[in-house]
C-alpha cells in the first residue's frame, strides 16, 4: 500500500501515512486541497487537490476548520496549510516549466466557455452592470473591481476544476479576500501606469520637435517617427505587462495569499514567460475585436472566452496544470 508524506502549517513534514489516514486529515480540517503532499520516496511535491484519488475529498469547497492553537503537531495532528508566502509558492512550483500554451488557452478555454455557456454569459453581464453601476460612484470602479474579478476566476476555476459553481459566487471576493484583491489591483494599475509614463514623455517630445521641424523642413517626418516607434514600444511593454500581472488577482482568490505575496510570486513566474503573455495579449485583441465588429454582439462570446483562456494559462503556471 502507497504511503505519503505532507508539509503541516509548521512547515515540518508528517507521515508517512496511508491515503485513509489523509482523507481523515481533511474531513477533520487539519488539511486541505492546499496541503503540499508527495509518494514516500518521491521528489516531486504535489498540492493534495491535484492527485486524482483525493478529488472530492480535497476539494477546496470551503475554509478548512483550524486545529487547536494549543495542541502540538505530531505524524497524527499536523496543523492546516496557511496561505503561502511567495518564496514558498516559488519553491512548490520549482521544476515546472515557467510557461503555458495558447493553443491549450484558446481550445480548453473554448470548450469550457461552451460548456458552460449560461453561467459564463450571466457571470459576464453581472460583471459589466455593477462595474457600469460602480463607476456613477467617486473611486467606485477601482474598489469593487479587484473582488469582482477574484469572483469571476473562482467560477471559471471551480468549473475548470470539474467542480460545482454559481453566480452567486461572483461576490465571493468580498467576503474571503477584499483587501488582498483590492490592493493586487492598485499595485497592477499603478505598474501599468508607471508604463505609460515613458509614452507620455516620446508623445510630449515629438510635438514639440515636430513643431521645430516643421519650421525648417515643413514635413516633420523625423518626429513623427521617433514618436510613432516610442508609442509602439511603449504599447508592446504595456499589453506584455498587463497581461503578466493579471495572473496575480487568480492567485490571490485561489491561493488566499497576501496582496504583496501574491504580486511578488506572479513576477517572478511570469517573467519567465513574457513572450507567452505578450502572444496572449494580441491573441485576446484580435478575438475581442472580431467580437467587437460582430454588432457588439460576439463580444458576449469572446468576452467570456478571454476570461476563459485566463484561467486555463493560470491553471498551467500555478495550479494543477490542464488535461487537454
Amino acid at each position: 500500500m502507497k504511503k505519503y508524506i505532507i508539509v503541516g502549517g509548521d512547515g515540518k513534514e508528517y507521515g508517512p501515512v496511508s491515503v485513509q489516514e489523509v482523507k481523515q486529515w481533511v474531513s477533520s480540517g487539519r488539511a486541505n486541497g492546499d496541503t503540499r503532499i508527495k509518494e514516500e520516496g518521491a521528489e516531486e511535491w504535489s498540492r493534495l487537490r491535484d492527485m486524482d484519488f483525493f478529488g472530492e475529498t480535497a476539494k477546496p469547497a470551503g475554509p478548512p476548520t483550524i486545529p487547536n492553537q494549543t495542541s502540538t503537531p505530531s505524524a497524527h495532528n499536523p496543523q492546516v496549510t496557511p496561505p503561502p508566502t511567495a518564496d514558498q509558492l516559488i519553491g512548490e512550483l520549482q521544476g515546472r516549466p515557467h510557461t503555458f500554451s495558447i493553443g491549450d488557452c484558446l481550445s480548453v478555454g473554448w470548450r469550457l466557455t461552451m460548456d458552460n455557456f449560461g453561467l459564463f454569459i450571466l457571470t459576464f453581464i453581472c460583471l459589466m452592470l455593477i462595474s457600469t453601476v460602480a463607476n456613477f460612484v467617486p473611486l467606485g470602479g477601482l474598489v469593487v473591481s479587484g473582488p469582482l474579478m477574484g469572483g469571476v476566476y473562482f467560477i471559471y476555476l471551480r468549473r475548470l476544476r470539474g467542480e460545482p459553481a454559481e453566480i452567486g459566487q461572483l461576490f465571493i471576493g468580498f467576503n474571503e479576500s477584499f483587501l488582498p484583491l483590492f490592493l493586487v489591483y492598485i499595485f497592477q494599475a499603478l505598474a501599468i501606469f508607471i508604463v505609460l509614463i515613458p509614452m507620455i514623455i516620446t508623445i510630449i517630445v515629438a510635438l514639440v520637435a515636430g513643431v521645430l521641424e516643421a519650421g525648417t523642413t515643413g514635413v516633420p517626418i523625423l518626429s513623427l517617427a521617433i514618436g510613432g516607434l516610442g508609442s509602439l514600444l511603449s504599447m508592446i511593454l504595456m499589453m506584455a505587462l498587463g497581461t503578466m500581472l493579471t495572473f496575480a488577482i487568480p492567485l490571490t482568490m485561489d491561493r488566499k495569499m497576501d496582496a504583496w505575496e501574491a504580486f511578488k510570486a506572479t513576477w517572478s513566474i511570469t517573467k519567465n514567460c513574457w513572450g507567452q503573455c505578450l502572444g496572449m495579449s494580441f491573441t485576446l485583441m484580435v478575438i475581442n475585436l472580431a467580437g467587437f465588429l460582430a454588432l457588439c454582439l460576439g463580444m458576449l462570446v469572446t468576452a467570456p472566452l478571454s476570461i476563459a483562456m485566463f484561467a486555463v494559462a493560470y491553471e498551467q503556471l500555478f495550479g494543477r496544470g490542464v488535461r487537454r
